[in-house]
């Protein structure tokens, strides 16, 4: 099955994502291996390939890992989310 991306924008690089989780590549790779976090898509084998991200993918995760308190149910739902964090 392939997966066709529209654009570049579809994607998030690794500075990225630390960007919009607000953790480190270390705390990233440990969450990775955990299982608590989505793999990454690499394109080729080499050890320091660039890995990306579906940005859908990585914007859901947020989503769910979300602390769901009153003040963020009212003021956060998921068209202000993903609003914040469109590109």
């Amino acid at each position: 099955m392939a997966i066709h991306y529209q654009s570049r924008h579809d994607l998030l690089s690794f500075p990225e994502v630390e960007e919009l989780v607000c953790s480190s590549r270390v705390t990233i790779n440990r969450w990775i291996k955990a299982g608590k976090f989505p793999p990454p898509l690499v394109f080729n084998n080499s050890h320091n390939a660039t890995k990306y991200w579906e940005k859908k993918l990585i914007l859901c995760w947020l989503r769910d890992h979300m602390p769901k308190d009153k003040f963020r149910a009212k003021y956060l739902t998921n068209e202000n989310l993903l609003g914040v964090y469109r590109a």
